[in-house]
């Protein structure tokens, strides 16, 4: 047998969107701190997230997968897996998705903080790659 290695390791790049502020940036300044310091908290101090792809396999449909992930220098995800998964290659085929966090909570895991952000997602470039392995 042979060792899978998570190549190639993919990258995030979130899509912008035009217009005004929404999300966190609609709260009100004081709101607006501690909202987004609670996504930072929540991005920065989880290890695994949610990919939703568009299914390859069955056109029209959603796949979801579980996935570990690291930040880079800028705070974008790396999401770390195999070309031979599925969800990677429902990225080969479209790239768009989402990525989603949770709060671990006791009791209703609707009271915890959750984070989807949609975005297009493509292959790191082999000198990222490099650099994140070491």
């Amino acid at each position: 047998g042979g060792h899978l290695r998570p190549h190639p390791i993919l990258g995030w790049h979130p899509r912008r969107h035009p217009g005004p502020p929404r999300g966190l940036g609609a709260a009100m300044p004081s709101e607006r701190n501690d909202a987004f310091e609670a996504v930072r908290q929540l991005w920065a101090g989880r290890f695994q997230g949610v990919i939703s792809t568009h299914s390859a396999a069955e056109p029209g449909y959603p796949f979801g997968s579980l996935v570990p992930y690291c930040l880079d220098r800028d705070a974008l995800p790396i999401l770390l897996f195999s070309h031979l998964a599925q969800h990677a290659r429902n990225l080969e085929v479209n790239p768009h998705c989402a990525f989603t966090l949770w709060e671990p909570v006791p009791g209703d895991i609707q009271q915890g903080q959750r984070l989807t952000c949609v975005g297009t997602c493509t292959p790191c470039d082999e000198a990222d790659v490099g650099a994140i392995r070491r």
